[in-house]
Formats: structure tokens, sequence, C-alpha cells
């Protein structure tokens, strides 16, 4: 969407004073791919990975741990998931996928990790006492 708006946005420049009516389209162009990338940016978020949602969690984690370690055979990655049986909700499934995912970009692209080790377990909650 980017490049089709700095396209439309390039077209319209170089035609306004020659050919208005070719501006004024290319004009539209770039205003309605601006306005399908903000709607493209706001679903990403939500969008779950086929895998998390047919085969959950720990699936979808050790997906992602498989295909990070065939795009970085440098890295040592190592995946620890205990889940007990606790079915999560969809929400909070994507939510915990989402932080491995931004936590292990993070640490290959800012932190140049040579080897990470991802876990995610189910405590037991504490009681208060009473």
């Amino acid at each position: 969407m980017t490049a089709i708006r700095s396209l439309a946005l390039s077209v319209a420049q170089r035609t306004r004073d020659g050919d208005p009516v070719s501006a004024q389209a290319a004009t539209l162009i770039a205003d309605e791919s601006s306005r399908l990338y903000d709607a493209m940016h706001g679903l990403i978020p939500r969008l779950a990975p086929l895998v998390l949602d047919s085969f959950g969690l720990a699936e979808a984690l050790a997906d992602l741990a498989e295909r990070t370690r065939r795009s970085q055979p440098g890295l040592a990655l190592t995946l620890r998931t205990s889940l007990d049986g606790v079915a999560l909700r969809p929400e909070a499934a994507l939510a915990l996928y989402r932080a491995a995912q931004e936590g292990l970009t993070n640490a290959l692209r800012h932190g140049r990790a040579r080897q990470v080790r991802i876990e995610l377990a189910v405590e037991a909650a504490l009681e208060a006492a009473a």
C-alpha cells in the first residue's frame, strides 16, 4: 500500500500542470491506498497464525521456534512449554504468542542474540489469606 501511495503521489505531482484529470485520479488513488494501509495496520495485530487457531499455543510456539531456527542457523534456540492442559482464551493465547514473537525479534535484531530460551509454564494461583 505504501508503494502504491508513493507511486500515485509521484504521478499526481508530474501530471498536476499538464493533465489535471490524471493528477486528480492519482491523488484519489494515493488517498485510498493510505486509507487501506491504515485499515490493514489495525487488523494485523488481531490476526492469529493458523497454527495457533488450529493446534493451540504450544504448537504455535514450536512452529515459531522451528521457523526461527531455519532462518537463523547460528542461533541456539530452546523452547519449553508446560501448559498442563490449561485452556487459554483465544485473546490470551494470541497475546502470549505475540509477546514471544516480539521478544524473539528484539533479541535477534537489537541484542544480536546467539542463544535464546523461550519458556511458558502454568503456575498454581496463590490463594489470598483469609
